[in-house]
């Protein structure tokens, strides 16, 4: 759920334009939304919600992207 929430603030700030207030070089350019896991997702989170997520954002010109954290970054 607080997943869920972060993306919906993020995805806020984009589909506003609050973004190119913030971030005028950022006009034009491709966007996207990249979320560090610490533990590589399993279950419905692979099968179901992250599936589902890349569409919606991708539905609106957002791309998704993940990255694991590395252990050695704590």
């Amino acid at each position: 759920m607080l997943l869920q929430e972060k993306l919906r603030t993020y995805l806020g700030f984009i589909e506003t334009g609050e973004i190119y207030s913030v971030h005028p070089e950022a006009k034009g350019k491709s966007l996207a939304i990249l979320v560090f896991f610490k533990y590589e997702p399993q279950g419905d989170m692979v099968d179901v919600f992250i599936p589902k997520l890349a569409k919606f954002l991708g539905d609106r010109g957002i791309e998704w992207q993940t990255r694991r954290i590395n252990s050695s970054m704590h």
